[in-house]
């Protein structure tokens, strides 16, 4: 890949209007099924933090419509949980998800 690709790219991919796009585009919650070789990262990055979870808050940098941490709060149900994302949409659609009716209970 020329450095003029990369250079586009990382262009394209620091913009809020590409990450509403990718944000509006996702839909609906759905729950990882970590079990599936589709979700090895996923299962990586939520046993890494089960593991070494020590009863402390959340954070999850670029979280917008994360379904990672709305499954982190139902599984490990921290005192408090929280996302952070560039785009506007993806923190919108990351709140309608929270309030999703899986999670309340």
């Amino acid at each position: 890949m020329t450095e003029q690709v990369k250079d586009k790219i990382t262009a394209k991919l620091s913009t809020e209007e590409y990450w509403d796009r990718v944000h509006a585009a996702k839909g609906s919650f759905r729950y990882i099924q970590l079990e599936s070789y589709k979700n090895l990262c996923h299962k990586l990055i939520f046993d890494l933090i089960k593991q070494h979870y020590n009863g402390g808050s959340i954070l999850e940098v670029g979280a917008g419509g994360s379904d990672l941490l709305l499954n982190i709060a139902k599984e490990v149900n921290p005192p408090y949980c929280a996302g952070l994302d560039y785009s506007k949409t993806g923190c919108d659609s990351l709140e309608e998800k929270s309030k999703a009716e899986w999670y309340r209970g």
